[in-house]
């Protein structure tokens, strides 16, 4: 899944960065740099500022998105400057030159070292060397209105987009765009792609109507997403759901579906399994077995596509799993570090090297991993379980994955939701797995997660035309 971006199991691999300061008036206001991967520069702004309790940054992955990302942690030891983004698993060490007018030092994330150099300087967009040639044209040829709902229950206001056909009048049929998990805008941007906006101008092509939307607590959405999960996420799908319903002169509301992908083909199916008038859901990559299952699997695959033993990566494999059922037997996230202790121990002695265990002790590594599994959403993917909803979905459903996916291993996934949809009676059931796709439906070669933003396709056109014939199909009646 796009799943667990922003935990250290991470998977996608989304790049930030920090900040840091000899002195504090020398180091405040905005850095800017440009982090190399392979072919895929991004573009990141550092802002650092100085208060009572010392240095606060922020970054901005400006070739991603705009939203701010807090640093954990910055310190200054003899002009060597060091930052942790324990959310990302990265790691900064860097130092000023020159007339303290830039800063030079190494970005690292999930044992890839880049070198990264900030200046004052700001950097213009490098188009040309981020090709995203599915990126909807501004003159598309349809309805584009920004909206607003409201989820009553917990008090959030959501911001979104809805797109509708030009061609011809409603009530159109309709779907709501469901993200994966880290606090994601309404294009689902990442790595400079902008899946979301890709599947809602497709599909509106198509004489679809199509609502997205920011997370709650990212872009111009309101709440808190740190303190969210999964729950919390069913409901703010849930208003997005009734916010369509309302739109009767231009939806046809008996034919509001859902599309989640990641964490999203978690949430779309449990929103479907409480309210049946959710017409049909599309699962993208989305969960069929439980999280804990997921979780592990998903770290032995990532392991062995960076290179990693097959030893190596079981073992990481097996604790993983041990780690995962602690969490979520824990009575609360502060006994986890306790009842954890002998699984966060062997995880250190095989996931570090020596020249990592060097910089991070036993101590810090332990307290962090902890931190980061006990998260509002980290624990809500935990604990997910299909068997306890996909056998109340009643509504037609379509399962998608891409067979190269090494965050939500196809067979696995697609033969969970075949045997739970089953096992609760539903017969409108429609699964494939597309050849040589990976997590984002992207045609690969080494079908790394570092590779996504290397990619110059954002969606594969096979999968869009797929989906969008399956949805056209159930949502003309022909079941």
């Amino acid at each position: 899944m796009r799943f667990l971006t922003r935990y250290l199991f991470g998977c996608l691999f989304i790049f930030c960065l920090m900040s840091f300061g000899l002195k504090a008036q020398s180091i405040t206001g905005n850095w800017y740099g440009v982090l190399e991967i392979r072919s895929s520069p991004l573009r990141l702004q550092l802002t650092v500022d100085s208060t009572a309790e010392g240095l606060k940054a922020t970054m901005i992955s400006l070739d991603q998105s705009r939203d701010k990302i807090p640093v954990d942690s910055i310190r200054l030891e003899n002009g060597q400057l060091f930052f942790i983004i324990k959310a990302f698993y990265i790691e900064y060490e860097g130092a000023f030159v020159a007339n303290r007018d830039s800063i030079e030092g190494t970005f690292i994330q999930r044992r890839h070292p880049n070198p990264l150099k900030f200046g004052r300087s700001f950097v213009t967009k490098m188009d040309s060397r981020l090709r995203r040639p599915q990126d909807p044209s501004p003159y598309a040829g349809y309805f584009r209105k920004e909206v607003k709902f409201i989820n009553e229950e917990d008090h959030v206001t959501l911001a979104g987009t809805l797109t509708y056909p030009a061609i011809k009048k409603g009530p159109f049929p309709a779907v709501i765009l469901i993200s994966g998990s880290g606090p994601q805008n309404r294009n689902e941007e990442l790595m400079n792609h902008r899946p979301f906006a890709v599947w809602a101008d497709y599909l509106t092509k198509h004489g679809i109507a199509v609502l997205r939307y920011d997370d709650r607590g990212t872009a111009e959405s309101g709440g808190n997403y740190a303190s969210a999960g999964i729950p919390e996420f069913v409901k703010d799908a849930e208003a997005a759901f009734k916010f369509l319903q309302q739109q009767d002169s231009l939806i046809d509301v008996t034919k509001i579906g859902l599309i989640g992908h990641s964490e999203g083909g978690i949430v779309a199916p449990m929103l479907a399994s409480r309210n049946h008038a959710v017409a049909f859901v599309v699962s993208l990559a989305g969960l069929g077995i439980n999280g804990v299952d997921l979780l592990a699997d998903q770290n032995y695959w990532i392991y062995k596509s960076e290179g990693i033993s097959e030893d190596t990566s079981r073992l990481r494999q097996q604790y993983i799993k041990e780690l995962g059922q602690i969490v979520i037997r824990a009575p609360n996230r502060n006994e986890i570090p306790k009842l954890a202790a002998h699984v966060l121990d062997k995880l250190y002695d095989i996931s570090l090297k020596p020249g990592e265990k060097a910089k991070q002790s036993r101590v810090a590594y332990n307290a962090q991993t902890a931190l980061a599994v006990s998260t509002a959403s980290m624990l809500g993917i935990l604990k997910t379980d299909p068997s306890t909803y996909l056998p109340k979905v009643t509504c037609p459903v379509l399962a998608v994955n891409g067979s190269k996916d090494i965050q939500v291993p196809a067979k696995e996934n697609i033969e969970g939701f075949q045997y739970w949809l089953a096992k609760g009676g539903n017969k409108q059931v429609t699964t494939k797995i597309f050849d040589q796709l990976n997590h984002l439906f992207q045609h690969c070669k080494t079908c790394t997660i570092g590779e996504y933003a290397e990619i110059d396709e954002t969606v594969a056109p096979e999968v869009l035309e797929f989906v969008t014939g399956w949805i056209s199909k159930i949502t003309a009646g022909d079941k």
